[in-house]
């Protein structure tokens, strides 16, 4: 937990800057860094996970890491 918290701390929020790119760029960074979703939706001040979404351009790289992931464990017997 305070490593995320270190995490968090390094990135500045998107108020500070008052730019749409920034805010962009600002919940990107922390979904990468393995955030919690609702947790990056109360950063950017979205009522709705919907909104954050429009806000998150992930990298192909971290989409193809993400699809892994879940097919890896979706194969494992249970």
């Amino acid at each position: 937990m305070r490593r995320k918290s270190r995490q968090l701390n390094r990135h500045t929020h998107p108020s500070e800057h008052g730019d749409c790119g920034h805010k962009s760029s600002y919940v990107t960074h922390l979904i990468e860094d393995g955030f919690d979703t609702r947790l990056v939706q109360e950063q950017a001040g979205h009522d709705h996970a919907s909104t954050t979404a429009i806000y998150t351009c992930v990298s192909s790289d971290f989409r193809t890491r993400t699809v892994r992931r879940a097919l890896d464990a979706q194969s494992k017997p249970r």
